[in-house]
């Protein structure tokens, strides 16, 4: 068996980036199995649309099975149910979690023809943040033929949870759309505490664009150290804009 590590480091040009070692991991396989926590549409649309995926599902089969107990919203499971029927090889189930504990994994497993498999477990979800854009960690094991893992524990949990692992139904949809972000504004992927209170109001719209792994760019961020409310101008300076005409307002905090 082989295990290769990886950190995926946005700031690096070298790094391996979650999105390319799923894409790497569907060459030549048979199937492929991912549990993942949380899914929003971007995320989804960075997977599911690119080419080489789209060509794994035409002669190939997908599971996909999706935590709600938090961030997935309904904007991810509409575009899920969407894609589902789009591509006759990808099955997406969600899981209705029946416990106060967090459904948390983070796993995909792709088969082989002759009998090989990849395992790929990190941290990163099926959003832009877990596949390109943030800091994360995961791993590849690549086992042959006569070295697969006992598959006892994976299987039982699919058993186990047979009555939870459900299509995405319009019960499902009404669960995912009281989903909310907690955290600090503007960052993604927040880990939620499996009992955080609801923030009211309807869930946000998730307008996270797609990414995709030729891109390999940095997002310009601005800076946390400023000692006074950022203005108009400076912000566009900084972003490396024409700041003519502009009125130099105090943005707040």
């Amino acid at each position: 068996m082989e295990c290769d590590f990886h950190l995926q480091d946005p700031t690096s040009p070298d790094t391996i980036y979650l999105l390319e070692a799923i894409i790497d991991a569907t060459h030549g396989a048979s199937s492929c199995e991912g549990l993942f926590a949380f899914a929003s549409r971007g995320g989804v649309d960075s997977l599911i649309g690119d080419p080489e995926i789209q060509s794994f599902l035409g002669r190939s089969k997908m599971v996909l099975v999706i935590g709600m107990d938090a961030v997935t919203d309904r904007h991810a499971l509409v575009r899920l149910r969407e894609l589902e029927r789009q591509h006759e090889g990808l099955n997406v189930r969600v899981f209705r979690n029946p416990t106060s504990s967090l459904f948390h994994p983070k796993v995909a497993r792709f088969d082989y023809p002759n009998g090989s498999r990849t395992t790929i477990v990190g941290s990163g979800n099926l959003t832009p943040g877990g596949l390109v854009r943030n800091f994360e960690a995961f791993s590849v094991m690549r086992s042959g033929p006569g070295e697969l893992p006992s598959p006892s524990s994976w299987d039982r949990f699919f058993a186990d949870h047979a009555a939870d692992i459900r299509p995405i139904d319009e019960e499902a949809l009404d669960h995912a759309a009281r989903n909310v972000m907690h955290g600090r504004p503007g960052r993604r992927d927040v880990e939620p505490e499996r009992d955080a209170p609801p923030t009211g109001g309807p869930a946000p719209s998730n307008a996270e664009p797609p990414v995709g792994p030729p891109d390999r760019f940095l997002l310009r961020r601005t800076p946390n150290h400023l000692s006074a409310p950022p203005t108009v101008s400076s912000l566009l300076g900084f972003l490396g804009r024409e700041t003519d005409g502009v009125k130099s307002t105090s943005t707040g905090r």
